[in-house]
């Protein structure tokens, strides 16, 4: 399946898929100390996101290390 992503804002649909993949693996404890010191741990930073959108859309001959995996359909 492809979706045409050209004109939407692509560190909020990062963000959307992140938040409903698996979850990053905190237990309680370390989930709430990092909340109350203000750390990220609902979702990723800015220089995540577009780390990750340099990889998805690098121009480079290096295979991209960054996919987006279809687990339903198989595809990547």
């Amino acid at each position: 399946m492809e979706f045409d992503i050209t004109d939407i804002d692509k560190k909020l649909l990062i963000r959307t898929l992140l938040a409903h993949s698996e979850p990053i693996g905190l237990g309680k404890a370390e989930y709430n100390t990092r909340k109350s010191h203000r750390e990220i741990v609902d979702g990723i930073s800015d220089q995540e996101c577009d780390y990750l959108l340099s990889e998805f859309n690098h121009s480079s001959e290096k295979p991209s290390t960054f996919g987006i995996l279809d687990y339903h359909m198989g595809n990547r």
